[in-house]
């Protein structure tokens, strides 16, 4: 994952979609002041979910962190945000990150094809 952007305010966050094509993954990583309850978690899930937001796994908690991983199939981050600040926690930043795989995987195919054709026209 590469991190692309970071913040304090949720509000901010939404302004981010653009750095995402259709398909891409990401995550979203919340930074709480106290932790939330499991169910307290579980229903944070469901809301994004119902609200449409396609998660490639289920929201989890680490210490006071929640990490929301998401693929774009429409502009998620601001429901996301809508969602965390209706939870009503003490939010102390966020940060955004993408998905390297898929551009990792086009420069190795780039950088292959480059090298076998510098090996072809020895």
């Amino acid at each position: 994952m590469e991190l692309i952007a970071q913040g304090s305010a949720l509000s901010s966050l939404g302004s981010y979609e653009n750095l995402f094509q259709e398909g891409d993954k990401g995550e979203v990583r919340i930074y709480l002041s106290n932790s939330l309850s499991e169910v307290q978690v579980a229903n944070l899930n469901s809301s994004i979910v119902n609200a449409g937001v396609l998660l490639t796994h289920p929201i989890e908690q680490v210490s006071r962190i929640i990490v929301i991983p998401f693929q774009k199939a429409f502009p998620p981050l601001a429901i996301i945000a809508a969602i965390i600040a209706s939870i009503g926690a003490i939010i102390l930043g966020w940060q955004l990150l993408r998905d390297t795989t898929r551009t990792l995987l086009t420069i190795a195919i780039i950088a292959g094809g480059g090298l076998l054709l510098l090996w072809l026209l020895r």
